[in-house]
């Protein structure tokens, strides 16, 4: 790339601006796009098509890039709100586990879940795969949080 931007000066930046654009457009940004829609609807309880979940997508996207651009103050805020939400559910989550395993709801046998925890385990390398692809990207959210600290200026 550095070659095609000493090959052709003008316009300024054009070659590095249109790299970023299709990295940001067509990479991960737009997989996690995809992927809130599917959430979006799946909250909702509507069983979308391939063409109305691409919609949402799309929409969704180009509503914050938007938002983005306008006002990175209000993107900020917005930010910090959903990264103030999801600990808030993180934090029940944890709470309720232990108060479900040290007895304190109606659940009959809390700890039927660790006895004999893996069988029926796949040696399938597909579904392992599949699997750990899954967990990682669940807590890949968590993992952008400190890539966004490095942009602030007191940490």
């Amino acid at each position: 790339m550095v070659y095609l931007e000493q090959a052709y000066p003008k316009p300024a930046f054009f070659f590095p601006v249109t790299y970023a654009f299709f990295i940001v457009a067509f990479s991960f940004t737009s997989s996690n796009a995809v992927v809130l829609a599917r959430y979006i609807y799946r909250a909702a309880g509507y069983q979308a098509s391939e063409w109305a979940n691409k919609g949402l997508a799309i929409a969704s996207f180009t509503f914050l890039a938007i938002l983005c651009l306008i006002s990175t103050r209000w993107s900020m805020r917005i930010m910090n709100l959903i990264s103030a939400i999801k600990l808030v559910i993180l934090l029940f989550i944890v709470i309720t586990g232990f108060v479900v395993l040290g007895g304190g709801t109606r659940v009959q046998d809390p700890r039927k879940n660790f006895r004999n925890s893996f069988d029926g385990v796949t040696n399938n390398g597909h579904d392992i795969a599949n699997a750990l692809v899954s967990i990682n990207f669940a807590y890949d959210g968590y993992y952008n949080a400190f890539n966004v600290v490095n942009e602030i200026k007191v940490p």
